[in-house]
């Protein structure tokens, strides 16, 4: 099959990334899938829904494994399930209506107490309850809670907001941590009754087992003081120690430490920051009735709430062995230390690749889809009850009686790239700059090969004379376009132009957003009046012009209409009337065109990379680091970008604190609307002697050599690879090639 593996990617240890996928966790799953035999597309989903889209359109896969949590909101979790239903794309894991249910805790009790399950009495407090009020104190005693209760966010997992300070012992006590919750997780936080006694958790593969219907063996948290990890251990090991199953003497020592201890609770530091304290016990230490009452009462649960694929339900078992629901979890995490493969090695599900391709069986099962070949993917293990029905390939296209699963060749499309190969090699001297801005032939090939990779034909179409024919005999379905074209201010227009006449779909921005974008004057007219600060400027076509007295020296002086630095030297800052001249005419000879005349900024430069269409992902931001300190009036120069420099320095991502980086992006992203641009740009900026942020200039067709060009280096530091870059380039484009098609057979039907 082609999967593409949908995820939240954790990249900090901020709290609001507690229930994303490590790296590790991502690796692992993707490696297992590989192992599966299947061709599996990793997509992290932290970005815009419309990005997201329009890859899993250009993609097009045949199912969806999905772990992606959401970033924010109540129903974050059932986002994804949501979009996937309105694409048509099978996908594993529970719908969007189970996963905002489990998600509310406090919803989630009361369907399960209709059940006559057992859950803790808690009540709902949101921001709207004033709870210093008698009547809400009547309230409170009306639910007749006892204390000690813990308090804890309503719509949160990971144990997010759970510390060993949430237990209030009295009213007062109470009052005050749920109104420090609140201000914290303003949905609600749940007051819920404590209950003593042991975490256990019950894992669920749907059809793993016709006997137990998928329910797995019930497996225990304990809580453990164990030796510091040393300096020789990787976090790997940390995480495999967490799983090592117990022994008796531990056994023994931890059930006693537990059930002795006054507030045992699996809180945010124990799962999130000291895993190496917790370890499982598979199967948990139960008397044979307890267990029998935990299974038939998670499949009561997972029948009830309609959990598919894979699930978690966690409860407390008090000392005289009562039951108590806690919560359930239609998303559980998958990675690699989690004790649902441990419970599930129990039925001879040994490995991760195990665990997935029981996940994946399980949908293919509910989807009705069916192989080419029957059981390849199965590896011997039948996962879908004695009929085997469901069982895939691997390795061959699926096709299923409920969704139209699209053919190889609708997947394959022709990927016309539209270039300018460079061959005139820039050197220190001004005057080699003519290709500049064009592509060398290691560039072309690495954007060849990436565009190959997700299974298209590349069509080489270099944008010379006779591209007007060359496009049309090409038959084409969309455009990559990295042309610079060839004369005028508006010669990066000349590419787009073409393709909107012949209504062929391509990526980057439009020819207005291209033509704006290259003249830096105009491009500064249009952010300016969008609020966005920029230097003062004047653009000079003559030379003759007067400086207005906005502007006084220094000044910096460049091209009005060039990129790559072309033009910009360093005797480009000027500090007299007699250089500015010199600079503004030696230009307009130069390049036949006029000079920008703009106010010198003395403050840090950053540029910031945006991928996607009306809501752009923004990048991390990059620092342009000058180096050489005796450097009064550095300047990010032509000379700077041949080759590397030991003046120059690249920090990406940017060591900048964490409101500065968001008024980055923000104005980035502000920029890159104002001028409309389209599926990628760089925004380049610069700051003042008081550190505010100026717009300097926009690059909406910017450099794509691997391992060299800023966008690619943002990238990478945002753990971006190159083909996935070129992936989401591509990704907007062929969405609107399908629009096109889509259109064009609606009006054929008419």
């Amino acid at each position: 099959m082609r999967i593409v593996f949908t995820h939240n990617l954790k990249r900090t240890d901020n709290e609001e990334e507690a229930e994303f996928d490590s790296p590790e966790t991502v690796q692992a799953i993707t490696k297992a899938l590989k192992d599966l035999g299947h061709d599996v597309e990793p997509l992290e989903t932290n970005g815009p829904a419309s990005l997201t889209i329009a890859r899993l359109e250009a993609l097009n896969p045949d199912m969806i494994f999905n772990t992606s949590e959401g970033r924010v909101g109540r129903f974050r979790e059932a986002f994804y399930p949501g979009i996937f239903e309105q694409l048509d794309i099978p996908f594993t894991g529970s719908d969007a209506h189970t996963c905002t249910v489990t998600l509310d805790k406090n919803l989630t009790k009361l369907i399960v107490k209709n059940l006559n399950i057992p859950t803790p009495e808690s009540i709902l407090v949101t921001t709207n309850s004033n709870i210093n009020t008698n009547d809400w104190c009547k309230q409170f005693n009306h639910f007749n809670l006892k204390f000690p209760i813990i308090i804890k966010p309503n719509f949160e997992g990971s144990s997010k907001g759970i510390t060993k300070n949430s237990i209030a012992s009295n009213l007062d006590e109470l009052k005050e941590k749920i109104n420090s919750l609140l201000s914290i997780y303003p949905d609600g936080v749940l007051a819920e009754e404590f209950i003593f006694g042991r975490d256990i958790a019950v894992p669920f593969l749907e059809g793993t087992s016709s006997k137990s219907k998928g329910i797995l063996s019930p497996f225990e948290y304990y809580f453990c003081e164990l030796p510091s990890q040393s300096p020789s251990q990787s976090p790997s090991q940390s995480q495999a120690q967490s799983q090592t199953m117990m022994t008796a003497t531990d056994l023994k020592s931890s059930l006693s430490s537990s059930l002795s201890s006054s507030f045992s609770i699996y809180d945010y530091e124990l799962k999130n920051h000291i895993p190496h304290q917790v370890k499982i016990k598979v199967p948990a230490y139960l008397d044979e009735s307890v267990t029998k009452q935990l299974i038939k009462y998670s499949s009561m649960i997972y029948k009830a709430l309609n959990i598919k694929d894979f699930g978690r339900i966690d409860f407390r078992v008090t000392p005289d062995n009562k039951i108590y629901l806690i919560e359930v979890n239609a998303l559980p995490s998958l990675g690699p230390e989690c004790g649902i493969y441990a419970a599930a090695a129990e039925i001879g599900l040994t490995e991760t690749k195990d665990v997935l391709n029981a996940i994946l069986q399980s949908a293919v099962h509910r989807y009705k889809i069916q192989s080419k070949k029957r059981g390849c993917c199965n590896n011997g293990h039948n996962h879908n009850g004695a009929n085997g029905n469901g069982s895939g390939n691997g390795n061959g296209s699926l096709k299923s009686s409920s969704t139209s699963s699209s053919s190889s060749s609708d997947k394959k499309l022709k990927i016309g790239l539209a270039y300018n190969e460079k061959r005139i090699i820039p050197d220190e001297n001004p005057n080699t700059d003519t290709e500049a801005e064009f592509d060398a032939p290691k560039t072309l090939d690495a954007v060849r090969n990436a565009i190959r990779s997700y299974g298209h034909e590349v069509i080489d179409l270099e944008a010379n004379f006779d591209f007007p024919e060359k496009i049309t005999r090409s038959g084409v379905n969309v455009i990559f376009n990295m042309a610079e074209g060839f004369r005028g201010r508006y010669r990066e227009s000349q590419v787009p132009a073409l393709m909107e006449l012949l209504y062929i779909p391509y990526t980057g921005s439009d020819p207005a957003t291209l033509a704006i974008a290259l003249d830096k004057g105009m491009a500064k007219r249009i952010v300016k009046e969008a609020g966005i600060l920029t230097p003062e400027f004047l653009v000079a076509v003559t030379g003759k012009e007067k400086l207005p007295p906005t502007l006084t020296f220094p000044l910096i002086v460049k091209p009005l209409a060039e990129g790559s630095s072309k033009g910009v030297l360093s005797t480009s800052v000027v500090h007299s009337e007699k250089e500015l001249r010199n600079n503004i005419n030696a230009i307009i000879s130069r390049y036949g065109q006029g000079a920008l005349i703009e106010e010198y900024l003395p403050g840090r430069e950053f540029t910031v990379a945006l991928l996607g269409e009306k809501r752009p992902k923004t990048l991390p931001p990059m620092e342009i680091l000058f180096k050489n300190k005796s450097t009064e009036f550095p300047v990010y120069s032509y000379q700077h970008k041949l080759n590397a420099c030991s003046e120059i320095a690249y920090q990406t991502p940017a060591k900048v604190d964490e409101k500065f980086r968001q008024k980055l992006e923000s104005v980035a992203r502000k920029a890159f609307m104002a001028l409309g641009c389209r599926d990628v740009a760089r925004i380049d900026l610069r700051l003042d002697a008081q550190s505010r942020i100026h717009f300097i200039e926009c690059n909406p067709l910017p450099g794509l050599t691997p391992g060299w060009s800023d966008l690619c280096l943002i990238a990478e530091s945002y753990g971006m690879d190159y083909r996935t870059l070129i992936g989401e380039i591509l990704a907007p484009a062929i969405r609107r090639f399908k629009e096109k098609k889509k259109l064009l057979m609606q009006n054929q039907s008419c």
